[in-house]
């Protein structure tokens, strides 16, 4: 019994260390620097928005890979609903009456 057991714990750790060399393989295909750029010189690019909710609030979020080291960022944006105007509301039912 003991003995499946260390071969199943093998096989574990070669599957983990084949995903692992796959995983590295993809990342050097990347050409990404092996040390991250400085915060402030990073070249940001391949953006993506996507509109979500946050704690109820429609926000979108932005998020943008340096083109040099693959670090992700991620902005979000709040916004507050202000006001509402419906410049067709002549045609509407109940709306202004000729």
């Amino acid at each position: 019994m003991k003995e499946k057991q260390i071969e199943e714990n093998i096989r574990e750790q070669m599957l983990a260390l084949e995903s692992q060399m796959k995983r590295l393989q993809k990342w050097r295909g990347t050409g990404y620097f092996a040390v991250p750029c400085e915060e402030k010189n990073h070249a940001w690019g391949n953006a993506s928005m996507r509109i979500t909710l946050v704690n109820n609030t429609q926000c979108v979020v932005v998020s943008s890979t340096c083109k040099a080291c693959g670090i992700k960022k991620h902005d979000t944006y709040h916004f507050e609903h202000t006001s509402q105007d419906d410049e067709w509301s002549d045609f509407r039912e109940g709306g202004e009456e000729e």
